[in-house]
């Protein structure tokens, strides 16, 4: 799917979208986590909830998780509008330790929607 004439977009492999889906506080939004599909990739994540909340990136190496805040300043993002985030993903640390990456919000909620994909250059 063509957005411009140089910017291309295809489903990460294994990223499926969510639609109107329960998930508890600090809860992963994927079962399984994420990983892009090449060593270096932008990801452009468009997520609305149905409450206020903060929207959290999981990023897991070896299993262990930190939690990258994609609000400014921790503010929770408001409700029932659809917001996009790029973020850089990355197949393994420089130590090349694999990551993984997953979505966490700090507050009971419905997605109503949730896309992930890899933004590729043309």
């Amino acid at each position: 799917m063509t957005f411009t004439a140089n910017i291309k977009e295809k489903d990460l492999q294994g990223f499926p979208a969510i639609y109107d889906q329960a998930v508890l506080a600090n809860a992963d939004f994927f079962a399984q986590d994420l990983q892009p599909d090449k060593g270096l990739s932008t990801a452009r994540i468009q997520v609305q909830l149905s409450v206020a909340g903060v929207l959290s990136l999981v990023v897991k190496k070896a299993a262990v998780p930190k939690l990258f805040k994609l609000n400014t300043a921790g503010a929770p993002l408001d409700a029932g509008v659809l917001h996009t985030f790029a973020v850089e993903m990355r197949f393994a640390a420089a130590d090349g330790v694999p990551l993984t990456y997953n979505l966490q919000t700090d507050t009971v909620a419905t997605i109503d929607q949730c896309f992930v994909s890899e933004v590729l250059g043309g």
